[in-house]
């Protein structure tokens, strides 16, 4: 049983010390923070931070816990943070720009439905993706072609005295699958609210080649589909391929996909002629990481820690029951040696690892 104490005169009831963490992250990994909280407001949530930094204590901020591999204990405060809001912030009556704002505790795929109830497209690609709000910057979170950084305008976070701060979307430094606060870790800014630059003209986003054939195989004038029509597709391809952390614990793409120079990719073609590469900016080549997990045999993998590698897609590594952070972490590593073994690359790790 955890033990609930005050913190600052009361002004955020249910600090709680040595909290289970199981039920937080949607890996399952039994876990626990030596302390916890929830923070529904942004002044509990900066009451909290203060606490944490007059104690030196890291601080881990958490939604869903969709994007998290937790050890057995971390040592610092656990905040989840729970708060609420949405609203078009600027929508001029002309021009086809908007400014949308929603808190971070909002979740991530019921506010993209709402952003295109309202007549507003550009998250459509991210639709489905697991988590909050809040996190999708951390991650720069990408799918189908598309990426937080691109709609991104500016967001609100607080440092860890509490204090609160406004970035652009140049300040985060995003890049792939990255960003300030994925490196920052235990010492990163709190994101408190997002907002993002959205359009009332749709134009889709076909760059990934799957969702364009999927477009081109059920419409007939692919230039004319839909904002909705888009998303419909792309929870599709996610529910055919990517398992729900509801029915089958996981954290979504466990690796990213590793970008190498024309000359490495030259090479890898000479000796892997299958491989699966596309080109992306300044002539370098991204890798599809799947196609190198399967490529080592690892897809399907089902281990008796419970431990596993999803049998539609190996990226995903899942918790069939009874794996715990040290399981997990361990697949990771021998997946990742084999791949680097065959293949010369090296894979990274995409969720955080607390």
């Amino acid at each position: 049983m955890t033990a609930v104490v005050a913190c600052h005169g009361d002004r955020v009831p249910g600090l709680r010390r040595d909290q289970d963490l199981t039920r937080f992250n949607t890996l399952g990994l039994p876990a626990r923070a030596a302390w916890f909280a929830q923070a529904y407001t942004q002044e509990q949530l900066s009451v909290l931070l203060a606490w944490a930094s007059e104690r030196g204590l890291p601080v881990l901020p958490i939604g869903e816990g969709s994007n998290l591999v937790l050890h057995s204990r971390y040592p610092g405060l656990v905040v989840r943070i729970r708060l609420r809001g949405r609203r078009v912030q600027a929508a001029p009556p002309a021009g086809d720009s908007v400014l949308v704002t929603a808190a971070a505790g909002e979740n991530w795929d019921d506010f993209v439905r709402w952003t295109l109830v309202q007549g507003y497209s550009g998250l459509e690609n991210l639709s489905l993706i697991p988590g909050c709000v809040g996190g999708a910057p951390v991650q720069n979170v990408g799918a189908y072609g598309m990426e937080i950084a691109r709609v991104l305008h500016q967001l609100t976070a607080l440092d860890l005295q509490g204090t609160e701060l406004r970035l652009q979307a140049e300040d985060c430094q995003f890049a792939y699958r990255d960003s300030l606060f994925k490196r920052l870790a235990g010492a990163s800014p709190v994101i408190t609210r997002v907002t993002f630059r959205l359009s009332r003209r749709f134009v889709p986003c076909l760059d990934y080649a799957p969702l364009r054939a999927a477009v081109e195989n059920n419409y007939a004038a692919p230039d004319s589909v839909s904002a909705h029509q888009v998303r419909a597709l792309v929870c599709d391809l996610r529910r055919n391929r990517l398992p729900d952390p509801a029915h089958l614990a996981n954290a979504g793409s466990f690796f990213g996909n590793p970008v190498v120079t024309a000359q490495e990719h030259a090479c890898l073609v000479r000796d892997h002629p299958g491989i699966v590469a596309f080109p992306v900016a300044g002539q370098r080549w991204k890798l599809a990481a799947a196609w190198l997990v399967e490529a080592c045999g690892f897809k399907g993998v089902r281990e008796s820690s419970g431990a596993g590698v999803y049998h539609r897609h190996a990226l995903v590594l899942v918790n069939h029951g009874g794996a715990n952070g040290e399981s997990i972490l361990s697949l990771a590593a021998r997946i990742q040696k084999a791949v680097h073994q065959r293949f010369g690359v090296q894979l990274q790790i995409e969720p955080r690892v607390s």
